[in-house]
């Protein structure tokens, strides 16, 4: 993800959101209750699976939704020719859905969404009266300023709405003109942010999940960031 000579900066920082992102949620997963979360985890990824495999299913209701959008507004695909083992695929879901391990995930999952596809967009944090989006789940874990500072304005690049900011600038000739895309103005700062929420990640994981290399990790951490950490941080002369 770090930039060097050749590389290009802004497309690092759709990476760094999404990393940013999975942090939230691992520091949420492994606050408590860690058994109960890593269900509602795997639980609501089985049932967006499920619920785009029923889309494909002929005759469902989703099918005959799904045929008419797109045949109304579907700009390449206009129409679905037979998915062959689409029903398998579709009851191999529902088994793992119906595993008893996910019990008290999936009668939670059913009262917030009353088992409609149209509510089925929902995060997984968001069960048992969790938060309800990226920002309230930084408030919640107390990352609040990762979230207004960097995952926030990070949110122009990804969707595209960056254009007026560092991107649209006057030339040298007095018209306007576009950055080139391989600028290398935010190289540094970018890669500094890169390995220390990577740090923080390691961080997490040591502490939450073996902790028994504590002794072992502090002597890895000291080396790796007086060898690769440090430098980066150095001002370019």
């Amino acid at each position: 993800m770090c930039a060097n000579k050749n590389g290009i900066i802004v497309p690092c920082k759709v990476q760094l959101r999404a990393l940013l992102e999975t942090y939230f949620s691992l520091e949420y997963l492994l606050e408590k209750d860690r058994k109960r979360r890593a269900a509602c985890f795997l639980l609501v990824d089985y049932y967006r699976k499920l619920n785009y495999y029923k889309q494909l299913i002929p005759n469902t209701i989703e099918n005959k939704n799904l045929l008419e959008g797109l045949k109304k507004h579907g700009f390449i695909i206009s129409n679905l020719s037979p998915i062959k083992d689409i029903i398998r695929a579709y009851k191999n879901q529902e088994s793992l859905i119906n595993m008893p391990q996910y019990k008290e995930a999936r009668i939670e999952y059913l009262k917030l969404t009353g088992n409609n596809t149209k509510n089925a967009d929902i995060k997984w944090y968001s069960l048992f009266e969790g938060p309800k989006s990226v920002k309230w789940l930084a408030m919640r874990i107390n990352r609040f300023d990762l979230h207004e500072f960097y995952y926030k304005i990070w949110s122009n690049q990804t969707h595209g709405t960056d254009l007026s900011t560092k991107v649209l600038i006057s030339g040298d000739d007095g018209n306007g003109a576009v950055v080139q895309l391989r600028n290398m103005e935010e190289a540094q700062s970018i890669a500094e942010l890169t390995i220390m929420f990577s740090l923080v990640i390691f961080n997490l994981m040591m502490s939450k999940t073996i902790s028994m290399h504590k002794k072992e990790y502090a002597e890895w951490f000291l080396w790796y960031r007086d060898k690769h950490r440090n430098p980066i941080a150095q001002p370019i002369k």
